[in-house]
């Protein structure tokens, strides 16, 4: 699999190799609004409130959902959302991942320039995932405790690990999983 093949997959905000969502909304000058999003199946919003993430989640057409600088402490309104993927940019205010795993339908998990993603194993129920992609940042890096988790993801096609901290982590782990076509980290 290719570079741009594992970017394109199961991922609506990518055209011709560049990140183009269909709608971007930026929540620091837009109030929240039901219309904005009605029969949206992506939307990239920018700077998210609570009661951003709360419209957002009453949206069930929605199916990609991407977030920057997201202005919360979890996601837990996303959980019941049939998203497939999940995109966050500068998600270090998120403290609290557990609803990622409450996300069984995701088939792409990308979390960049993030440091507070740690326990990796929020992400075990998530057996149709595809494609995973995380990453701190040039000046933090991301310091999960462990690998092991990922083994879960029997399904997972492209794995790509950006910034992180390698130190006592066992890539060997990796070795388990079935499906992996494409890892991205620099050493491995």
């Amino acid at each position: 699999m290719t570079r741009e093949e594992s970017l394109a997959l199961h991922n609506p905000f990518v055209k011709d190799g560049l990140f183009r969502p269909p709608l971007r909304i930026d929540c620091r000058t837009t109030s929240a609004s039901t219309s904005l999003l009605a029969g949206r199946e992506a939307v990239h919003l920018e700077h998210p409130t609570k009661e951003w993430i709360e419209t957002a989640a009453a949206h069930t057409k929605l199916r990609a959902l991407a977030l920057t600088s997201p202005v919360v402490a979890h996601l837990s309104p996303l959980s019941h959302l049939r998203l497939y993927n999940l995109t966050v940019f500068h998600g270090n205010r998120v403290q609290d991942w557990s609803a990622v795993g409450a996300i069984p339908s995701l088939k792409r998990l990308s979390v960049h320039f993030t440091t507070s993603l740690t326990d990796l194993s929020v992400m075990e129920p998530l057996g149709r995932l595809e494609v995973l992609t995380l990453g701190g940042d040039l000046y933090r890096t991301m310091k999960p405790k462990s690998l092991l988790p990922l083994t879960k993801l029997r399904r997972l096609r492209v794995l790509v690990l950006e910034f992180i901290r390698s130190k006592g982590l066992d890539f060997s782990a990796l070795r388990a999983l079935p499906r992996l076509e494409r890892l991205v980290y620099p050493g491995a």
